[in-house]
């Protein structure tokens, strides 16, 4: 008979395993999505643009991991997840306004037909971090309290809507529309989220306000 510890674990592992496969969904098929509707040089747009909105990405995922570490005790849980969000909208916040006024000098690093065709795609994908940043530690609280159907539920909420509103957005505006699909996505669930659990509610609101001060 499996060891019930064993057991516990094998169905964590495999829920976490299911849920990274939805979270890197929209990432691997928008640019399949764009090469057939538009063009392979946007894909080339888009992906550029992509690539450097992650460096804007990894930062929930590092906050979310350390959060996850530290709350073993639940009576520090919300506590730290406070503090997450603090330090989440403090480092996500500049990180986005420095590519709303230097993302085509970004962009013009790599190549200056980049800084033409991906800046706004650039800009809509930097602003998803946001969104996305309370959908991560959302992920996380629920890992931390063993809840793991959650985790997999919203990642692949946020796939299935990216997807379902980047086929009609993508053939009418571009690449634009597959940056759109995915801020909209994640939107939606961080609404979502806000609503699901109203502990978070006023730590957003409180958090972001106090950054901002």
């Amino acid at each position: 008979m499996l060891d019930p510890i064993i057991k516990s674990m094998a169905g964590y592992s495999a829920g976490n395993y299911l849920s990274d496969i939805f979270l890197s969904l929209p990432r691997l098929m928008l640019p399949i999505m764009i090469v057939n509707l538009v063009s392979t040089e946007s894909t080339g747009f888009f992906y550029i643009a992509m690539m450097i909105a992650g460096l804007l990405y990894g930062i929930p995922q590092a906050i979310s991991n350390s959060l996850l570490a530290e709350s073993s005790d639940s009576g520090d849980l919300w506590l730290n997840v406070k503090k997450s969000i603090k330090l989440n909208a403090a480092l996500l916040l500049p990180g986005i306004l420095i590519f709303v006024f230097f993302g085509k000098f970004v962009l013009n690093l790599f190549n200056p037909t980049y800084a033409v065709n991906s800046s706004t795609t650039l800009i809509i994908l930097a602003a998803a971090s946001l969104p996305m940043s309370l959908n991560i530690i959302f992920t996380t609280v629920r890992n931390a309290q063993k809840r793991v159907l959650s985790v997999v539920k919203i990642n692949a909420a946020i796939a299935i809507i990216t997807l379902a509103f980047a086929l009609p957005l993508v053939r009418s505006i571009g690449i634009e529309g597959a940056a759109i699909a995915y801020l909209a996505a994640n939107t939606l669930a961080a609404i979502f989220v806000v609503y699901k659990m109203k502990n978070m509610a006023g730590f957003v609101l409180k958090s972001i306000l106090t950054v901002t001060k």
